[in-house]
């Protein structure tokens, strides 16, 4: 049955990481220190990030904005990389501004509007991840210039979560690493509750096995509890979760249930129960572990699921849509195993538990391997 399968390349896929440490390959939990403290809170006043690059920024960074007459302003040729633009998850970037930092009116945590870090924070020097935030702070000398911190959104890892077709980019605050991943994690969580109930609709109206659509309801239920209890971490680290917004629905073709099913459910979900369950085994922040190991028994039934409803539609295709279909599966996983090849910062990996990039490669070819 595809229930006992999906279950068997679960386990195959999570013991991997525990089995390439007993082998001598990738490390479990890193053990060079990025800087940062062992837990996130908020940022400190006139304190930049994790310490600055060997060089000063990246090479392909681009420049910041220049706003001459503005009282909000980045001063030319000022940016700064404060972690490396070759691995980490969130990558930050300190500009000095012209003035000081309340000419920006901040909001008291010091983070500016959308618009403003759109029009200040030049576009992302790495070239990945969503959308990015930005936060001012001044340094205790009165009249001294202040600073603008942007960050990047981004966590390669962060793989678990349905999302419901025209969901809109996160515009996320994080004050740090591990924050910003939390954030991604509980944004995640909460697309999945409208990409659920839309599954639940979409299944009653196509009059599929009642079973079904009451397990999709009852994955609905568990990502309302996923989104509260990881916004709850992320928030006790400092962030400001986005918020989900998804353009209106439409009536979809039999093939785009199907597809979206393969991609976000088959692929996605089956990798994200997976970290989920790595996370729960080795988290070392002891709250995280604790929801994780609720977690990840949840979206292990995801999992499940989204294979069931994929054996049940395929049936009811033809065989060009099928093969349309398995070849969007194959290309999620392909666009999977890139996102998986970035390595997360050090603080992400202790703290959260996430997979390495080794790691997170070979359990996604694993589970590829496996399901198909």
């Amino acid at each position: 049955m595809r229930h006992n399968r999906t279950s068997q390349a679960l386990r195959r896929a999570v013991a991997l990481p525990f089995s390439l440490l007993a082998c001598g390959g990738a490390t479990a939990v890193p053990t060079v220190d990025d800087g940062g403290p062992t837990h996130a809170g908020p940022p400190d006043s006139g304190k930049t990030d994790v310490g600055p690059m060997d060089d000063a920024s990246p090479a392909d960074a681009p420049s910041p904005i220049d706003a001459p007459g503005l009282a909000c302003a980045v001063a030319s040729g000022s940016g700064d990389a404060s972690d490396n633009p070759n691995s980490p998850p969130c990558c930050f970037v300190t500009f000095a501004l012209i003035g000081p930092a309340d000419a920006c009116k901040p909001a008291p945590d010091g983070f500016l509007s959308n618009e403003q870090c759109t029009s200040l924070c030049p576009s992302n020097p790495w070239g990945r991840g969503g959308g990015g935030s930005c936060q001012v702070s001044s340094s205790a000398t009165p009249n001294a210039v202040g600073t603008l911190r942007c960050s990047y959104f981004n966590c390669p890892n962060c793989q678990a979560g349905r999302r419901p077709e025209g969901l809109l980019p996160p515009l996320p605050c994080a004050p740090s690493e591990v924050a910003s991943v939390l954030a991604k994690m509980a944004w995640l969580e909460a697309a999945s509750i409208p990409a659920f109930e839309r599954l639940v609709r979409e299944l009653e109206a196509q009059s599929a096995p009642a079973e079904l659509s009451d397990a999709a309801k009852r994955a609905a239920r568990d990502e309302v509890r996923h989104a509260l209890a990881v916004t709850a971490l992320a928030e006790e680290a400092g962030a400001r979760v986005p918020e989900v917004r998804v353009a209106p629905f439409n009536p979809r073709s039999l093939e785009a249930i199907a597809t979206e099913n393969a991609v976000e459910g088959c692929v996605r979900e089956t990798f994200g129960a997976a970290v989920a369950a790595v996370q729960a085994k080795r988290a070392h922040n002891p709250r995280v572990l604790a929801t994780m190991k609720r977690v990840a028994r949840d979206e292990a039934r995801h999992a499940q699921l989204s294979w069931a409803v994929a054996d049940w539609i395929d049936c009811k295709l033809d065989a060009d849509a099928r093969r349309r279909v398995r070849e969007a599966r194959e290309s999620a996983w392909d666009e999977l195993l890139q996102g998986a090849s970035i390595e997360p910062c050090a603080a992400v990996s202790r703290e959260l538990g996430m997979p390495s990039a080794a790691e997170a490669r070979a359990m996604a070819l694993s589970l590829r391997a496996s399901m198909g």
